[in-house]
């Protein structure tokens, strides 16, 4: 925890996964498997396999394959292709535009000879067959999907995802023998292999990108209450615009944007971009200045007595740009290191 500077031993984790519902989150999510026969869930297992297959168009039979993926998939418009460049002097990122999306098809945990999907019912069995507190993670994973989570049901309002993709982020891993035979004498149990793709270095692309995608093919198929999706992905050199409005200060269509971040290289330097992550995504200073330019919209609300901040003056808005620390901080900040940012 904190960068390796605390640690925690084996009783004190299971204690915590015992009370704290926030262990399910760790877990697969099931959600594509809800949707797998959708156009939608079914672009994003052809992108993931495509990527695997032709990471660089730099072939006729690479260039007629993404071609033809085009067509089929037109809501998959939405995100740039390899044939463009999103990212410059990141050293674990790939310059190419790819969502780096695992292959949602593909097993995700392995404990000895057997294997674990993400559909619902295996994630059921790892934790009825793996866990160190089954009764109690049942319970919360039961109340987290009687939430509705799972289900990405669309939020009706145009929505902006952004997220890091540059961090490798474990995918899968796989485990030689059962872990409990050793949690059960109070010691860890890593796993013995993993495999890793695009994220924020603790969230996979996959699971950032797939409500995104979700939302702005509803919105193309006019569903009901279905707003657009703008996709902002930091530290990309696509489409970099000011802001994600597309006019008057509203959203009226899906669309990719790249946005700055604080890790991006300078001066032709490469970078791991490590300080830029999961945790740090909220102390960014460029995803900082950015939020802050578009915070105040101008936009009239639709329907007032629903959304309690239509309800503030814009002048107490302006204060909270102004003053509020994580959006008023100085974009010329020039230590690189975010942890060292107080808040």
């Amino acid at each position: 925890i904190i960068g390796g500077a605390i640690g925690m031993h084996l009783v004190g984790q299971r204690d915590m996964v015992e009370t704290h519902a926030i262990a399910v989150d760790l877990l697969p999510s099931f959600s594509y498997h809800l949707y797998k026969e959708t156009d939608w869930a079914k672009m994003i297992a052809a992108r993931a396999q495509l990527e695997k297959t032709y990471p660089l168009m730099n072939s006729e039979e690479a260039r007629e394959a993404w071609s033809v993926f085009a067509r089929e998939h037109p809501t998959s418009r939405y995100f740039p292709l390899p044939s463009e460049e999103c990212f410059k002097g990141f050293t674990d990122r790939p310059r190419e535009c790819l969502t780096l999306m695992d292959d949602p098809e593909e097993d995700v945990v392995r404990v000895g000879d057997k294997s674990f999907s993400q559909s619902y019912e295996d994630i059921q069995r790892l934790i009825k067959d793996h866990s160190m507190k089954t009764r109690n993670v049942e319970k919360h994973f039961a109340e987290r999907n009687e939430s509705g989570i799972p289900w990405l049901f669309n939020p009706g309002v145009p929505t902006a995802f952004a997220f890091y993709s540059h961090r490798p982020t474990v995918t899968s891993m796989s485990f030689d023998q059962d872990p409990r035979e050793r949690t059960r004498h109070n010691a860890f149990y890593y796993a013995d292999s993993v495999s890793r793709s695009g994220g924020d270095g603790l969230v996979s692309t996959r699971s950032l990108l797939l409500p995104a995608f979700k939302w702005s093919s509803e919105f193309d198929s006019a569903v009901d209450g279905a707003k657009p999706v703008k996709i902002l992905e930091l530290c990309s050199q696509v489409n970099r615009k000011a802001n994600f409005y597309d006019q008057e200060a509203t959203i009226d269509k899906n669309e990719y944007i790249g946005i700055p971040c604080a890790c991006e290289p300078r001066n032709g330097q490469s970078t791991t971009g490590e300080v830029c992550g999961h945790p740090t995504i909220i102390r960014d200073r460029e995803f900082i200045s950015y939020l802050s330019a578009n915070i105040l919209s101008g936009q009239a609300p639709a329907e007032p007595g629903k959304a309690a901040v239509f309800e503030m003056r814009n002048e107490e808005l302006t204060r909270i740009q102004t003053e509020c620390p994580q959006l008023s901080r100085s974009p010329n900040i020039t230590d690189p290191d975010l942890s060292l940012i107080h808040i």
